[in-house]
């Protein structure tokens, strides 16, 4: 009874605070940020990470992961994505990144990743830059 109880607090704490269960695609422990890092290089064109630059097509992506959606400063948003009312956590990335379209019909990024691995590793090297 004891165990089955702490389970239960567990698994509430973790889903409260926005995080993925274990054996989740987007917690998955062979995330690797530095190989998000390299996969990252296809977002730059449109996205930066760096804390304060502005200007790039796509909004910036510092500190993602626990920020509400289309709160990015100085970038101007879809209906869709704009009226969103949510935070950013690793699940919501990854079935982002998985079909955007799908996830906030009228958002500007039409962009997918089938790779779960990919889309951890990606998510991973989000979160690692959120919080440099």
């Amino acid at each position: 009874m004891r165990i089955a109880l702490l389970t239960l607090v567990y698994l509430a704490a973790t889903l409260a605070s926005g995080q993925s269960l274990p054996g989740g695609s987007a917690a998955r422990a062979e995330s690797d940020s530095s190989a998000g890092r390299k996969i990252f290089k296809q977002c730059r064109n449109c996205h930066s990470v760096r804390q304060g630059k502005f200007g790039t097509f796509g909004p910036n992506l510092y500190q993602l992961v626990g920020r509400m959606a289309s709160t990015a400063p100085e970038y101007t948003y879809s209906p869709s994505p704009a009226g969103a009312g949510f935070a950013w956590t690793a699940e919501r990335l990854d079935h982002w990144l998985t079909d955007s379209q799908a996830f906030l019909q009228s958002a500007k990024m039409k962009y997918f990743l089938e790779s779960a691995d990919v889309r951890a590793n990606l998510i991973a090297y989000l979160s690692a830059a959120g919080k440099r």
